[in-house]
């Protein structure tokens, strides 16, 4: 979750709490000597164990807490409400610190009471994001934006420019992840007004990056390729890496979708070379699937061929956990390389690779859809020996017990039984489809090169308009255009392909529409044709549109099943087909 890298803010929003930051063992020793060897109760010694837990609340949160523990006692003891608000919000941060966000809010609510009640309004601002971060990681986005937004007026009552600018920062990710991407960009672009402001560089490429993504996903590319641009032109003059990796990935995948090929892979590259830098493997290995399959467009299988077996390699070598399907997706696209580089004997090899890594994944979901039947037929048997044993001397509580395990053994056995014929007509249908899809590539050449033909026919036909003279042959003529400029689409054979798609795909439109209740008949058409691996060209044939509009329509297929942006939309309905 996103929200879990910004504990550091949290650590600046409370009072106090900025002296965590970096701070000499031996001032820690100095504090610590004078807890233990001055026992006097006094608002010293209160001063040094607030002091203390700031200085540990990373380093040693148990103790830490242990020293805020007695801070508030002794503070609420001598009266001293300012100090134990300050204890009570070090507390919290301690507890924030180790994900313990339940007992968290515990505190840092008890905090934000204490400051309203003896009106310190930056801490009473600063607790209150506190709590919207604290509830934001909970993924309780409403209790979150209304205290985070209620911080707000008091920042600017404070002329606090910095943290109004993380606060609407804040509310624009939650706003993000949320899907809610026009309210994600308004404060997103308020967080980036008030870092210029103030002359806050380094908030640019991070904020920049934020924009963009909203502008992606509005499908405003053009003005989210200028938003990175900037935040490029921005980082190069200091060192954050994450932003620059973000930013050169982001305008790859714009520049992919767009066709622009070329600039894609120069922004990938500079990704990668980023992604290095961090030595995150599983970056680098998902950027260098994005440059192979950029290299496959472009014809450079040579290229596209290495980058797919160095992530193959390192998948293997490092064993990264959850990425089989990404390696299985690198052999099936090995597959196509090597047969464009006539390398048959090697495409069959990694095609086979590819389907029996695709068929251990299958078997594994399997096998823990399986694990799941047996943990509950094992919870339901010792439940029957709890029960024989209570009732071991009577007849008919014995026999019911019987029939419970013959019972379960039943439902195991059939539950295996299914499995098995879903297995068998899963592979029966895989085998229709891709008839179907055959089908589907020559009917669209064909579709193509009928539209052609009578469009030059309708073209002819109103050139001929001017050169007949009798009222009634132009009459005539007029309703044939006509004619012809309706049918250029319609086909019989277009509608019985669709009918043969919908035949094969009832169960995945079935899926599609319960993970959305937007999904148009065009959609669902357009969902099977992608599921099928058709080319954009095929499906613009197939769908009389141009490449183009098949990318716009792709991105608005995305957002209606509410995909994050890193995911691959084809793998995606190949599993909802599955």
């Amino acid at each position: 979750m996103r929200y879990l890298s910004i504990f550091s803010i949290l650590l600046l929003l409370v009072p106090g709490a900025e002296m965590v930051q970096a701070q000499p063992q031996a001032r820690i020793d100095s504090l610590t000597n004078e807890v233990n060897t001055n026992p006097a109760i006094d608002s010293t010694r209160i001063e040094n164990l607030i002091s203390l837990t700031a200085l540990l609340g990373r380093s040693n949160p148990l103790l830490a807490r242990r020293y805020a523990a007695e801070a508030i006692s002794i503070s609420k003891e001598l009266g001293f409400t300012e100090p134990e608000a300050r204890a009570q919000g070090n507390m919290g941060i301690s507890y924030a610190i180790q994900a313990e966000t339940d007992s968290a809010l515990i505190y840092l609510e008890e905090a934000l009471r204490l400051f309203i009640s003896i009106d310190d309004l930056r801490s009473i601002a600063r607790m209150n994001s506190s709590i919207g971060t604290i509830y934001a990681i909970q993924n309780k986005y409403e209790e979150a934006i209304t205290y985070l937004l209620d911080s707000i007026p008091i920042f600017e009552q404070l002329g606090d420019s910095l943290n109004i600018g993380l606060t609407y920062f804040n509310i624009g990710q939650m706003y993000s992840d949320q899907g809610l991407y026009e309210e994600s960009l308004e404060r997103t672009l308020r967080a980036s007004e008030m870092y210029r402001a103030i002359g806050n560089e380094r908030k640019v490429p991070v904020t920049n990056a934020a924009i963009a993504q909203s502008l992606i996903e509005l499908d405003r590319e053009e003005e989210a390729l200028i938003y990175i641009e900037q935040g490029l032109e921005v980082v190069k003059n200091y060192i954050d890496v994450p932003s620059e990796r973000n930013l050169h990935n982001m305008a790859g995948r714009i520049y992919e979708s767009t066709g622009n090929l070329e600039d894609a892979r120069n922004s990938y590259s500079k990704a990668l070379e980023k992604a290095n830098q961090l030595n995150s493997n599983r970056l680098a290995i998902e950027i260098k699937f994005s440059l192979a399959g950029v290299d496959y467009r472009l014809e450079n299988y040579a290229s596209s061929k290495k980058y797919l077996t160095d992530i193959v390699s390192i998948i293997e070598e490092r064993r990264l956990q959850g990425t089989e399907r990404l390696k299985s997706n690198a052999m099936d696209l090995l597959s196509r390389v090597e047969a464009n580089m006539g390398n048959t004997e090697s495409a069959l090899e990694y095609l086979k690779m590819a389907k029996v890594l695709s068929d251990s994944i299958y078997r594994e979901e399997n096998a823990r859809a399986i694990a799941e039947l047996e943990t509950i037929y094992e919870t339901e048997k010792k439940e029957n020996q709890i029960l024989l044993l209570e009732a071991e001397n009577e007849a008919t509580n014995l026999k019911f017990l019987i029939a419970i395990i013959l019972g379960s053994s039943l439902i195991i056995i059939i539950g295996i039984s299914f499995w098995q014929y879903q297995r068998r007509k899963s592979k029966e249908r895989t085998i229709e489809v891709q008839s179907i899809k055959r089908e589907l590539e020559q009917y669209g050449v064909l579709l193509a090169e009928k539209n052609a033909f009578l469009s030059s026919l309708k073209e002819n036909l109103v050139g001929l308009k001017g050169n007949v003279k009798s009222f009634e042959a132009k009459k005539e003529l007029n309703v044939l255009v006509d004619s012809l400029h309706h049918n250029v689409n319609l086909s019989e054979t277009e509608e019985e392909m669709f009918q043969k798609i919908e035949q094969v795909n009832t169960g995945f439109f079935m899926k599609l529409r319960k993970n959305s209740t937007d999904i148009t008949k065009n959609d669902e058409r357009l969902a099977s044709l992608v599921q099928m691996d058709l080319s954009n060209k095929d499906i613009a044939n197939i769908l009389n549109i141009n490449p183009r509009s098949v990318n716009q329509a792709k991105y608005r297929l995305k957002k209606k099943l509410n995909l994050s942006p890193e995911i691959d939309l084809k793998h995606y309905l190949r599993s909802v087909g599955a």
